[in-house]
């Protein structure tokens, strides 16, 4: 989006813009944002509000705010950029190493599997499909564990490094020389049949599936 010609609407996109200057918006500053909204209302008069101002209308009427109202007015900065949190996320966390599948490698009826941040598909499908394949499902990363399969939308934490116990445990078991494998969701996906892959998603409604890429509708 371009900056607004207009001073008001001006102001509140480079207000956005700096609130997003390190790429993240935090509960804080999101208070901060619908604060500054109720006590100079004018501003929701603003063009760039225009799409947002009854859903922002609704979180300044509570009386009391809770995070996810938070969460709802940081999403609210981040559609005034043209963008939103999970594509910020995507686009400022360091890419994690995943290893190569040859097709139709995992033996679902022998693995043992862990599942570990959040999925187009939903974590619980995913667990569900490898469950229904007859593979094992582990809630951590231990010695035995074959896979660990990896949603494809990053924590806000791997910014720092920090891609959670599940896959820390495993990287220090493969530094060790031991075979488990840190696949993306894409790659676990592309190894399911895709009669059980499709089944399963008819299940979630609100999903689509194109290829081997999940599509939220």
């Amino acid at each position: 989006m371009n900056i607004p010609d207009d001073k008001t609407s001006a102001f509140v996109y480079g207000l956005c813009a700096g609130l997003n200057l390190d790429r993240k918006i935090t509960e804080a500053e999101a208070r901060a944002f619908l604060e500054l909204l109720r006590h100079e209302s004018a501003l929701l008069e603003s063009s760039v509000l225009a799409e947002q101002k009854s859903a922002l209308q609704k979180l300044l009427k509570k009386k009391e705010l809770y995070r996810s109202d938070a969460e709802r007015a940081a999403d609210v900065v981040f559609s005034i950029l043209g963008t939103s949190k999970k594509e910020q996320d995507a686009a400022y966390a360091p890419q994690l190493q995943f290893d190569d599948l040859a097709p139709e490698e995992i033996d679902f009826a022998r693995a043992q599997m862990v599942f570990t941040g959040e999925f187009n598909i939903g974590r619980h499908i995913a667990e569900e499909i490898a469950a229904s394949l007859g593979a094992e499902l582990l809630a951590s990363t231990r010695l035995e564990a074959d896979y660990v399969v990896v949603g494809s939308i990053p924590s806000p934490a791997w910014k720092f490094g920090n891609y959670g116990t599940k896959v820390m445990k495993a990287l220090e078991l493969k530094q060790r020389g031991l075979p488990v494998k840190i696949i993306s969701e894409d790659a676990y996906c592309a190894q399911v049949p895709t009669h059980v892959l499709d089944t399963m998603l008819k299940s979630a409604p609100s999903l689509r599936v194109e290829g081997f890429q999940i599509i939220r509708a």
